[in-house]
């Protein structure tokens, strides 16, 4: 099982304070953009709404001329999977830039619930609303930011939307899927679990009282 109190206690982040994540090459411009927003525009929408949670941003050089009181720049980590499952809330605020957002990926896989701007999520067909949910810009990204916080069960149920859409491209299910095209047979649909068939271990905490008094 992925330590989540461990990563927490790394960066003495309380175990009752909100934590988003963003990771990435930050030295990569649209990432450094990501960081400079997330400083300069989400982080203090966040703090005027009164939620005061940390945010731990992973990756190479960090650009740490945008730095925030509420920003852990990690560097490089070995045990990135362990940090992405620590967060309550991963956080994809891209301008632009190419390519599979496979940062996506990886927080749907994690499980953690994933906010995204239009262009964040460019190459990943998951639905807002269902496996993620997408911010115009970041007044609309705090708001939504808020709202997960306030309810631990649309979070778990986004996360887990996600995770179901991470299972999809798994090597067995894709394996699965050559074989058919192989075999001279239609693909069948990848099940997927029920989200009310999921057991209680697999859904995100709901957010405690103390953590609620703490944002």
């Amino acid at each position: 099982a992925l330590n989540q109190a461990k990563i927490r206690a790394r960066y003495q982040i309380p175990p009752d304070r909100a934590l988003l994540v963003f990771h990435g090459t930050l030295h990569y411009w649209p990432n450094t953009v990501a960081v400079k927003r997330i400083a300069e525009e989400l982080l203090p929408r966040l703090e005027a709404k009164g939620l005061n949670g940390q945010i731990l941003i992973c990756g190479m050089n960090p650009p740490r001329y945008y730095n925030h009181p509420r920003i852990t720049f990690t560097e490089m980590v070995q045990d990135l999977p362990e940090h992405l499952a620590a967060a309550d809330i991963a956080v994809v605020p891209l301008e632009d830039g190419g390519g599979t957002r496979l940062k996506i990926l990886a927080y749907f896989a994690a499980p953690v619930p994933v906010l995204s701007t239009p262009q964040g999520a460019e190459g990943i067909p998951a639905r807002d609303g269902v496996e993620i949910l997408i911010s115009q810009d970041m007044p609309a990204m705090a708001d939504a930011i808020a709202t997960l916080l306030a309810d631990p069960l649309k979070a778990a149920h986004i996360a887990l939307g996600g995770l179901r859409f991470a299972e999809s491209y798994s090597w067995d299910a894709i394996a699965t899927q050559w074989m058919a095209i192989y075999e001279g047979r239609e693909p069948s649909p990848i099940p997927l679990p029920d989200i009310l068939t999921l057991s209680a271990k697999s859904m995100p905490k709901p957010m405690s009282e103390a953590k609620k008094a703490a944002l």
